[in-house]
């Protein structure tokens, strides 16, 4: 019983660990894209008079 209750809590440790590490680079995925159009962003016109 004792090595099923550290299997199961074994298991949930690293599913979280890997949830984590999908959420993470889920936010960093979505920061960087989110960097990257506001850079490219081309929805304006500069117009200079001389």
């Amino acid at each position: 019983m004792f090595a099923v209750t550290e299997f199961s809590r074994n298991v949930q440790r690293a599913v979280c660990l890997l949830m984590s590490a999908v959420i993470v680079a889920a936010s960093l995925s979505l920061g960087a894209y989110g960097a990257n159009a506001a850079l490219h962003d081309t929805q304006y016109t500069v117009t200079v008079h001389y």
